[in-house]
């Protein structure tokens, strides 16, 4: 419909730890083990440098935070805070990350305008509902 939910957005270029695109005649990195980007390539990223997307490409993605750990579903390493459960902040919510394609020109990112890529939800069995 048009409306939009509550998030935060955020470039992929931009918020990925590590972005490595493989053309269709090399092997992409195995996942489970070191993802080692292109120094060029990242610093290139963290300055705010677009991707050329393309449907040939593997794009491998890897996210991590050192201010939240999900497994113990918890924020940390904060300065000056303790380290705290995340369902104090979200209480019974589950996080959803989602990747997904809004018009240039969008000054909102309404349900229906905008094209759903990837997604995934996380959540803790012993803090949320899913």
């Amino acid at each position: 419909g048009m409306f939009e939910k509550p998030h935060m957005a955020f470039t992929v270029e931009g918020s990925m730890d590590r972005l490595i695109a493989t053309p269709p005649d090399q092997e992409p990195p195995k996942l489970g083990g070191v993802l080692v980007e292109d120094a060029e390539s990242l610093k290139y990223r963290k300055k705010g440098g677009k991707i050329e997307w393309n449907t040939r490409d593997t794009y491998t993605f890897a996210l991590w935070s050192a201010y939240a750990d999900f497994l113990d579903w918890r924020c940390l390493n904060l300065p000056g805070i303790r380290p705290f459960p995340l369902d104090s902040v979200i209480e019974k919510q589950h996080i959803s990350l989602m990747i997904y394609d809004a018009p240039a020109t969008a000054e909102k990112h309404n349900r229906a305008e905008i094209d759903m890529i990837s997604g995934v939800e996380m959540s803790n069995v012993n803090s949320t509902h899913l």
